[in-house]
């Protein structure tokens, strides 16, 4: 419905909370149905403008139309309980496997973090053992150059003993040789002689043989 005020704003049958004076008749209502202009702040009674019969037309087309709105309403909130009822149940669905996913989550983590443990104590062991073998490298090494210096000393004692037997044996074969000269020596005037003796004998058994057939 137009008003004179602006065309372009029609009044509006709505529901008042608060207390407002009709432009018509000045008088002030409380809570109640009114036509009414916001943009224009205009109240007017329903009884300055309608007839009761229109009113009550009206109203209940109004109603009509509420109570359409209502059932909607309720249609759609019971649609909206299923749906959260379903979506309730979905999220107990998903409660639950969140729990799992936790649960083998934390198995999984367990797992990890008893892995990593175990790898952390597996490379300080091989650190240490590595320390060790650096350690008993090092000893290795100088037991080397101990032992080497030691041979040395040996190998240059033995040297010197090698040659001083060497030099022992180089006069103890002279000396022997000397004494295998003075035997040759004595041995071929022993031989000699008793070359002497066997003639000497055998001249003398053929006198003693010759005097014994004179005889």
């Amino acid at each position: 419905m137009d008003h004179s005020c602006h065309r372009k704003h029609p009044l509006v049958l709505q529901f008042n909370s608060e207390r407002r004076a009709c432009k018509i008749c000045q008088v002030t209502q409380g809570r109640g149905y009114l036509y009414g202009c916001s943009p224009c702040e205009l109240a007017i009674h329903i009884d300055c403008l309608s007839p009761l019969p229109v009113i009550e037309s009206l109203l209940a087309v109004q109603e009509t139309n509420l109570q359409g709105q209502i059932n909607q309403l309720k249609t759609e909130l019971n649609e909206k309980g299923i749906q959260i009822e379903a979506l309730n149940k979905n999220l107990d669905k998903m409660k639950l496997k969140y729990d799992m996913l936790m649960k083998d989550k934390d198995c999984v983590t367990a797992t990890v973090n008893n892995l990593v443990a175990e790898v952390r104590s597996r490379d300080l062991q091989i650190r240490q053992m590595e320390d060790h073998l650096q350690q008993l490298s090092k000893e290795h090494m100088q037991l080397t150059k101990n032992l080497e210096d030691e041979l040395k000393l040996k190998i240059k004692d033995l040297e010197k003993e090698v040659d001083k037997q060497r030099n022992m044996i180089l006069d103890v074969s002279e000396e022997k040789r000397e004494v295998i000269r003075q035997l040759t020596f004595s041995l071929d005037h022993y031989r000699s002689g008793y070359k002497e003796l066997q003639t000497f004998l055998k001249h003398k058994r053929h006198a003693v043989i010759a005097l014994s057939s004179i005889k």
